[in-house]
């Protein structure tokens, strides 16, 4: 599923990168979250990916336009990918009904790393050829 920000923060748009610090299933679509109408299609169209302490997540955040009251939601998490230490990085590419809200409130689970995780990357492509 591509990604599709909606109305959103250029810095929200971005990766940003977390560390597990335990266990955690976090919920994923099949479907684009603006057509989760009814409690069915949440049963029908989400499910959860068990994540294990010390894996790092890659999320982007999206938000989308409320046809009913023509007010912006709150914003999402989309999936982006896993980086696992033995499996490397792992495209998951899917919406999520986990707000960031609860991401950025629950840092006992998620710890950003997202600058840390950067500048290694830039200090790795200056050091390798």
């Amino acid at each position: 599923m591509t990604y599709i920000p909606g109305q959103i923060h250029e810095s929200f748009q971005k990766p940003h990168y977390y560390e597990l610090s335990q266990n955690f299933s976090f919920l994923v679509s099949n479907v684009r979250c603006r057509d989760l109408k009814t409690s069915r299609d949440y049963d029908d169209y989400t499910r959860p990916m068990d994540l294990m302490k010390g894996d790092i997540i890659v999320l982007k955040y999206f938000n989308y336009l409320t046809s009913d009251y023509g007010v912006y939601s709150s914003y999402y998490a989309y999936f982006d990918s896993i980086i696992r230490d033995k499996l490397g990085r792992l495209a998951v590419e899917l919406e999520s009904i986990v707000s960031k809200d609860l991401v950025f409130l629950n840092k006992s689970i998620f710890s950003d790393i997202t600058l840390a995780y950067e500048r290694d990357k830039i200090i790795e492509s200056i050091l390798t050829p």
